[in-house]
């Protein structure tokens, strides 16, 4: 955002903050094992992730007694370090969904996306069309809900807007 204010036309920058903090439990694991082997991983390493995956369950314990078994058909394990490293893998491909001019970054489950220009509309034009690539990327990836946080700054001023009056009115991610 600060390039915006350090350029002599001043320019106005437009961020939308998404919260993945669901996205661990709900990544298609059929999805993450082709990311995986797209990224070269294959053979041996490939079968132990997706064995690693494959045929999660759990039971629920109260009063002393146990619930019938239920699978696990999405997600990653939580806890463990390779989880982590699967997530990321995922993550990482939100890359191809994004044009030039939209600026991203990705920390664990939030991802910062924004557009800085010295026309407001013409940012908010370009976040709308990022919001709808971002939604069918999240789509295809998992059934991931995320929270949208967007926020404006200009060098005069920094207000925050209702999501409406950023992202168009069709787009259905989720507040």
């Amino acid at each position: 955002m600060i390039d915006g204010f350090q350029e002599k036309t001043h320019k106005n920058t437009i961020m939308v903050l998404l919260d993945l903090s669901v996205a661990l439990n709900k990544v298609w694991r059929h999805k993450l094992v082709n990311i995986i082997h797209s990224t070269g991983i294959s053979s041996n390493a490939l079968i132990w992730v997706n064995n690693f995956l494959r045929k999660r369950s759990f039971k629920v314990k109260v009063n002393g007694s146990f619930s019938s078994t239920h699978y696990v058909k999405a997600g990653v394990i939580q806890g463990s370090g390779l989880s982590s490293l699967l997530f990321l893998l995922c993550m990482n491909t939100i890359d191809h969904h994004l044009s030039k001019d939209v600026k991203v970054a990705c920390y664990a489950d939030h991802i910062a996306v924004w557009h800085t220009h010295t026309n407001l509309e013409t940012s908010q034009t370009a976040l709308n069309a990022c919001m709808h690539r971002i939604e069918t990327w999240s789509k295809d990836l998992s059934s991931i809900l995320f929270q949208i946080k967007p926020t404006f700054a200009s060098s005069q001023s920094t207000k925050k807007f209702e999501a409406s009056s950023i992202l168009s009115s069709n787009s259905s991610a989720r507040k």
